[in-house]
């Protein structure tokens, strides 16, 4: 008589950007083998969850092998959290202006920290409107406003705070009337 070991393949799928080491390298796998599969994203991306013949959001997962298995890596896009204007020039003494701290790519974000700096010489604070949760924290101390918000999950894109900023610094330009700052 004659025994042989049965012998089953292991199929990795990725979705979105990333990839998937394996502890021991197929493409094929014999009875009880112990696979590890470790899933690495991509830059800007993030690991979500296993699909298939494993489920579940922990990386690395224990596979032991009984059968053929066929396996999904889910990559999401890493929320972006951006500043809208990126950059202002007022123009006159006084003037006030919003700044709005907007993300996108959210997939179920609940929180919010940030930290925003600025110079006190150009410009003082004037107000913080929490658009997302509608209430939060923040401390400011020199030129920089902490703050922190949460509430309900959130996907997509959305504004999240809007700082507003007055123009403090007094500049006439030489060939005109306007003030700069």
């Amino acid at each position: 008589a004659i025994f042989i070991q049965n012998v089953y393949t292991l199929t990795i799928t990725l979705v979105g950007s990333g990839s998937v080491t394996r502890n021991i390298t197929g493409p094929y796998y014999t009875y009880g083998d112990a696979v590890s599969l470790t899933a690495s994203a991509g830059p800007n991306w993030i690991f979500q969850y296993w699909s298939g013949d494993v489920t579940g959001s922990t990386s690395p997962v224990a596979v032991t092998m009984h059968g053929n298995y066929t396996i999904a890596a889910h990559f999401t896009q890493q929320p972006l959290i951006q500043m809208n204007p990126m950059n202002r020039t007022c123009r006159e003494y006084g003037e006030v202006f919003n700044v709005a701290i907007n993300i996108s790519n959210a997939l179920n974000v609940d929180d919010f920290a940030f930290e925003v700096h600025y110079n006190t010489t150009l410009l003082t604070y004037v107000s913080i409107t929490w658009n997302a949760w509608g209430t939060g924290t923040i401390n400011m101390a020199g030129g920089v406003i902490t703050g922190y918000t949460s509430g309900s999950p959130i996907s997509g894109a959305s504004v999240l705070v809007t700082i507003q900023f007055r123009a403090t610094f007094f500049n006439v330009w030489k060939y005109g009337a306007v003030n700069d700052v």
